[in-house]
């Protein structure tokens, strides 16, 4: 996936399209390939008028809060390798699914 991997892009929270850093999500989206709303370890991110903040929804969890959610680099990989990282990608988190893989937080494939 090197150079190819998005960045700054929208995550469809519960399927749905949404829109990130002026980007949206394209109509041939296929909802079913993605999680709702992903685990615990992965980070989402808002743009909010040229602001970028992690995703918060209204009862004060972390992760997708229906609107204006997106990925970031952050949002798989702790580049400062705190205590969270369990590999030596600098990935976030434990690796999940039967797969073993860290995207599968993300997508159902």
């Amino acid at each position: 996936m090197n150079g190819v991997h998005p960045v700054a892009m929208p995550y469809p929270c519960g399927g749905a399209r949404n829109s990130y850093n002026g980007v949206e999500t394209g109509p041939a989206i296929v909802s079913s390939e993605w999680v709702s709303s992903p685990g615990p370890y992965i980070r989402l991110y808002t743009y909010t008028s040229g602001t970028v903040s992690r995703a918060t929804a209204a009862d004060g969890s972390v992760g997708c809060t229906g609107t204006n959610n997106g990925i970031e680099c952050t949002s798989c990989h702790d580049i400062h390798n705190s205590n969270q990282v369990q590999d030596m990608d600098l990935l976030r988190g434990k690796i999940s699914g039967a797969t073993g893989y860290i995207c599968t937080e993300c997508h159902n494939k």
